[in-house]
């Protein structure tokens, strides 16, 4: 089981992270940031959601969550000197979400283990459906709620990442 700083290490450098990142390469202000460390019994994943494990001294699952305006915002500030035909935006827009997670995480492997072990990632896996997780005996539940004038977004850190799949379905025993 994680500890209780520990996982407030982790909320506080990958939310620090993901701020500078809307700021700075979407330039969207963040307007409120709530933290969710107990109680949380279930997730709920919105319209797209971008998924990677996290691997060496961590071990969870973390998961951006956009709600649809949010996510065609950010596609639209990414690609705005592309011409993307209008039957691949849904494919442009989970490629978004995949890039948004990478980016945002890969920068933050060093602020997460400064002195080692490594920090793995895998490849992003984009869920496009929206529903909902409830927490088992075994699980822990973190959710970072972020507001924007554009829409509002969770990051979900979700441990211990044995007992999901990639798609967030129970596999181990609860």
């Amino acid at each position: 089981m994680m500890t209780r700083q520990d996982t407030k290490k982790i909320m506080d450098v990958i939310s620090r992270r993901t701020k500078i990142f809307l700021q700075t390469e979407i330039h969207l202000a963040v307007d409120q940031i709530q933290f969710y460390q107990s109680h949380v019994t279930a997730l709920r994943l919105k319209h797209l959601t971008s998924l990677m494990s996290l691997g060496g001294n961590v071990g969870i699952y973390l998961a951006y969550s956009f709600e649809k305006k949010l996510i065609h915002y950010i596609f639209k500030i990414y690609t705005q000197e592309i011409d993307i035909p209008a039957d691949e935006q849904d494919q442009y827009e989970a490629e978004t979400a995949g890039d948004i997670i990478n980016i945002i995480v890969g920068n933050a492997t060093q602020d997460l283990s400064p002195t080692g072990p490594l920090v793995t990632l895998s490849p992003p896996i984009i869920i496009t459906e929206a529903k909902q997780i409830v927490r088992a005996k075994n699980a822990q539940f973190f959710t970072v709620e972020m507001s924007t004038g554009e829409g509002v977004f969770n990051i979900f850190f979700i441990a211990p990442k044995e007992l999901f799949d990639e798609n967030l379905n129970y596999v181990g025993k609860e």
